[in-house]
């Protein structure tokens, strides 16, 4: 079974399970049941979280784009030392219209790094090729 029909199938399932939850909640709420309500709704704020998360494409520890109905985004780490000299991993997120320019971004982005042409070869190719494994999964 393909990686993409696994997607499929586990998003299949999360919308129905949300969809069941979301049931129970307005029956909960019908018959005035409120600690089952409140229990529900914490339920239905994890499978929607869950379900987004399954969206996700994490390229490797530095890079995960992400998708909304308007965007993808790309969601970069990057390790470094806080003013008091402690490690610190900080995030940054950048928006782009289309899957390409964000792919694009992390091309860019990663090859920043890279002091020699061969090297600047090198990690082109690596970042293409996590790419590739990722988007065509």
């Amino acid at each position: 079974m393909s990686t993409t029909m696994i997607k499929k199938a586990r998003d299949a399932y999360l919308n129905a399970l949300i969809q069941e939850t979301e049931a129970l909640l307005l029956s909960a709420k019908k018959h005035k049941d409120y600690v089952g309500q409140r229990q529900l709704e914490q339920q239905l704020a994890k499978q929607k979280a869950q379900r987004e998360q399954s969206m996700d494409i994490r390229i490797n520890d530095d890079y995960i784009i992400k998708a909304d109905k308007y965007q993808w985004i790309v969601q970069s780490y990057r390790d470094g030392l806080s003013k008091n000299k402690q490690p610190i991993r900080t995030k940054r997120e950048t928006y782009h219209g289309t899957l390409l320019q964000a792919c694009q971004w992390i091309l860019n982005d990663s090859a920043k790094s890279c002091d020699s042409v061969q090297e600047l070869v090198n990690k082109i190719e690596e970042t293409h090729n996590l790419l590739r494994e990722q988007i065509d999964h």
